[in-house]
């Protein structure tokens, strides 16, 4: 009796190698959170400051922290520039704000329009995403939370 060929030994080690390396890669995207169809939201707090910026935007699950353990392993930004999260809301589908320094309406930093449209990107560990917005007007919370869907 032969022995197998090298050629199906090969052939047989890619097949499983795919088979164990597909499943495993399903389970690496589904542990990412997702950002929800209504996020994010760019507006106005005054607030917090006359003309500052805020990001808000919910996940499907809560973002991880940074080997701190305190600090949410993630940060959102417009117009090149960044600032740390926060949460807004906790809970199962979570929501999470960033105040970006640097950028304001009637403000320090660079002026940005109320009604155009800006380009935000959210950082969540390593996934990046990019969506483009419109700028709206000093929003309160409940309002905010009532177009992230909570109300």
């Amino acid at each position: 009796m032969s022995s197998p060929s090298p050629r199906i030994l090969a052939a047989v080690a890619a097949l499983a190698l795919t088979a164990t390396a597909a499943p495993l890669a399903a389970a690496a995207d589904d542990s990412t959170p997702q950002l929800s169809k209504k996020s994010p939201i760019l507006f106005v707090d005054n607030e917090i400051g006359k003309g500052t910026i805020a990001v808000a935007f919910r996940t499907d699950k809560p973002l991880d922290r940074k080997a701190n353990g305190k600090s949410i392993d993630g940060d959102a930004g417009v117009k090149g520039h960044r600032n740390s999260l926060s949460t807004f809301k906790k809970g199962g589908t979570p929501a999470y704000i960033a105040y970006i320094s640097g950028v304001s309406v009637g403000g320090g930093g660079q002026h940005l329009l109320v009604g155009h449209r800006y380009q935000v990107t959210i950082s969540i560990g390593d996934q990046q995403v990019k969506r483009t917005v419109v700028l709206k007007p000093n929003t309160k919370e409940s309002a905010v939370k009532r177009q992230l869907g909570y109300y």
